[in-house]
């Protein structure tokens, strides 16, 4: 785009490495948290819904404790979701500066509907823990005109949370959406012809496997939080209700088990679509450890499920982010290698741009030996003969090694041989005597 392309500055190939390694590190932080995010409200939607039509209240307590833990303080919405995205912007606007690729507009539009989307999911959250404690003054015994005025509170809550929850779930999705997208295409050049052809984005197969790969791994890594939280954090905050603690475990088993089953089929897939200019040791390194850290989780998991405890609930969460992680570190080494012939042109432009920049530094500092000789000398000096003052050629050697001497005498000139007229003095700044005094020994040798 050509307004981040104003902003962009030339990059060496050092910056451009740590360019690729921000990258990783700021999807450390979005990625967990927009799994989060995603599968939380999906699954709380999914379990107050069940709750109204069984009439169960463990269904809607469940709802309303995976939204709180999901959509955790509301500033970690802008801390770990939105400026990380913001500033991945940035950093591809540097990437793939000249490259006619639509990363950055792709990221640009899911960062205006990840935005809405949080704004959105919060709103479900605290609207979620209004209709509780609502609910909870209406037991207290409330009557007469307050009761009548709590309902209608209670009403417009009930509303706000149901819209907004829904809304917030379509956001995201359409946000993930493009945010795999811009990642896909940046390590596609296939792509890279096609960023205007939104037909040909919004139906890539490759795009859509890896889509289905972060929303599985979403509710993978959702449940396996959940897990943490209810069952190891703090002691577990279900030890002294053994019966919603079943209750609570069977559920986020079967999640787990379910959205974890295709998961290595979706790696898979996922990395044999990769272009042969994108592979290299270290892609094919991650997404070993990627499949491996996951398929060591699920071994944990039978192991908790089969047996009955939850001593493996760290290991298991562990692995599953190192499994995660390992996919965020080989897809930025494939878009690292499939911009390598850019990178090395952005590397050409930044030393052209040093060597311009160092070349206005010494104009801004005076003028260089050559203009002053040419400007101040050459009317009265010849290198091999009188003129005005003697030739250089006779006078020069006695400064070999005395280049200090020689300044002093070109700032501060004074009458040394009677058969010549003294030497004006030029007013020339300290760094313009030395710039001349430099430049007249190195050449009245050649």
């Amino acid at each position: 785009m050509n307004f981040f392309d104003n902003l962009v500055l030339p990059q060496s190939t050092e910056h451009i490495i740590l360019l690729h390694y921000l990258a990783i590190m700021l999807q450390f932080l979005f990625l967990p948290f927009f799994s989060l995010l995603i599968a939380g409200t999906v699954l709380s939607i999914y379990h107050k819904n069940k709750a109204r039509k069984t009439g169960d209240a463990r269904y809607l307590r469940f709802a309303s404790e995976i939204i709180e833990i999901a959509a955790m303080n509301k500033s970690m919405g802008i801390i770990l979701g939105i400026v990380p995205v913001a500033a991945l912007i940035m950093i591809y606007a540097q990437l793939l500066h000249t490259m006619e690729v639509g990363t950055v507009t792709y990221l640009l539009i899911s960062l205006v509907f990840l935005t809405c989307a949080v704004i959105a999911i919060y709103s479900y959250r605290y609207a979620f823990k209004y209709s509780n404690l609502f609910a909870k003054l209406s037991e207290s015994g409330v009557s007469g005109e307050a009761s009548d005025k709590l309902k209608e509170a209670d009403s417009n809550v009930k509303k706000l949370n149901s819209q907004a929850g829904k809304w917030g779930v379509l956001l995201l999705l359409a946000g993930t959406y493009f945010l795999t997208a811009a990642l896909y295409i940046a390590g596609h050049p296939d792509y890279w012809n096609e960023n205007s052809n939104w037909v040909a984005i919004i139906s890539s197969t490759g795009i859509y496997l890896k889509w289905l790969q972060l929303l599985s791994f979403a509710f993978t890594i959702t449940a396996a939080v959940m897990l943490f939280v209810y069952f190891f954090w703090e002691g577990g905050r279900l030890k002294n209700d053994a019966e919603y603690g079943d209750f609570v475990k069977g559920k986020l088993f079967r999640i787990l088990f379910i959205s974890g089953i295709l998961q290595p089929l979706f790696i898979t897939g996922v990395f044999v679509s990769y272009p042969a200019s994108a592979l290299s040791n270290l892609v094919f390194l991650f997404v070993i450890i990627m499949l491996f850290a996951f398929f060591a989780a699920f071994h944990l998991l039978y192991d908790m499920y089969k047996n009955g405890h939850l001593k493996h609930t760290v290991s298991l969460m562990a692995l599953l982010f190192v499994s995660l992680y390992s996919g965020a570190i080989a897809e930025q080494f494939s878009v690292k290698n499939s911009t390598v012939k850019n990178s090395v042109l952005m590397n050409v432009v930044f030393e052209e741009s040093v060597k311009n920049l160092e070349k206005l530094t010494a104009s801004a500092a005076g003028l260089t030996g050559e203009e002053i000789f040419t400007q101040k000398c050459s009317a009265c000096h010849k290198y091999d003969q009188k003129v005005v003052g003697p030739a250089y050629n006779d006078v020069l050697p006695k400064y070999e090694g005395k280049m200090a001497e020689l300044v002093e005498f070109v700032k501060n000139p004074v009458k040394v041989d009677p058969a010549y007229p003294p030497m004006p003095n030029q007013g020339l700044k300290p760094q313009e005597a030395k710039a001349i005094a430099k430049y007249i020994m190195e050449n009245y040798k050649k």
